[in-house]
């Protein structure tokens, strides 16, 4: 499963910019990792990395990622609704996923 968070102004977590994307799989991780990279095995220096596949330059920055865990400490142990925040449903029982 996959969920996609928004660290956007308006959000709880409002870093400015960036999200992250939480999933219990380690091989989609992997090929999310590499999409994040433009493609690339961060692992590998770009010369010698021959599997390139299309991906996109989606890094957060390490100042973004500090202010974030900075502003983690900040936050009430209960996401209070502010207006802003809605209540979502389970999607896992939407008819899209049960077909």
């Amino acid at each position: 499963s996959y969920m996609c968070l928004s660290f956007q102004q308006k959000k709880i977590l409002n870093i400015g910019k960036g999200g992250a994307i939480l999933l219990d799989d380690k091989k989609d991780y992997e090929v999310l990792k590499r999409l994040a990279w433009d493609g690339r095995n961060s692992a590998v220096s770009p010369q010698d990395d021959m599997d390139i596949i299309l991906g996109f330059h989606m890094n957060m920055t390490p100042e973004m990622a500090s202010c974030g865990i900075l502003k983690l400490n900040t936050l009430s142990k209960e996401n209070k609704d502010n207006g802003g925040s809605h209540t979502y449903p389970d999607i896992s029982q939407l008819k899209c996923f049960n077909s």
